[in-house]
């Protein structure tokens, strides 16, 4: 009898942690997996200062971009960057979820003798979550080693009108 206690107990205790454990997930992906609405602090356009560039952006159901961003002459010791969405029509800025990509090409880029392999970025978001028929122009929210700099870029893109 003790035994069926014990048994009842261990796997209520179980089930317990489980969902907490669950519970706990679904909200790191939503908060990792939102966009929020950025308010840029200062506004600099691609000057000689950054180096900040767009390889490639897939529009299908959601949007893919994928390119670097470093400040000349400066390793980057802290990666904390993030891409930007402006849209053309009402003016508001859109941060997406963006991850930090690791490639030494970067350094070669950069010039070998500046550490520059975490620049790379990698920005996904679905088109549910943007106006529909749309321009929205790229930008980059600098922050690496601290920085506080928003970089726009001439790349753009439409959402269409599925």
């Amino acid at each position: 009898m003790v035994e069926n206690r014990l048994y009842e107990r261990t796997s209520f205790d179980i089930a317990i942690v489980f969902i907490v454990i669950i519970s706990v997930c679904i909200l790191v992906y939503w908060n990792e997996g939102r966009c929020r609405y950025y308010t840029p602090s200062e506004l600099v356009y691609s000057t000689e200062e950054y180096t900040c560039v767009i390889e490639e952006i897939t529009v299908h159901n959601y949007i893919s971009i994928k390119g670097y961003a470093y400040k000349n002459g400066e390793s980057i010791k802290t990666a904390n960057s993030f891409f930007v969405l402006k849209d053309t029509v009402s003016g508001t800025y859109i941060q997406i979820p963006t991850q930090i990509i690791e490639d030494i090409r970067y350094n070669e880029i950069a010039g070998n003798e500046y550490e520059n392999k975490y620049a790379g970025l990698l920005g996904l978001v679905n088109t549910s979550k943007l106006q529909k028929g749309r321009d929205y122009v790229i930008g980059v929210g600098y922050g690496n080693n601290n920085d506080a700099t928003l970089i726009m870029t001439e790349e753009r893109f439409q959402v269409g009108d599925k």
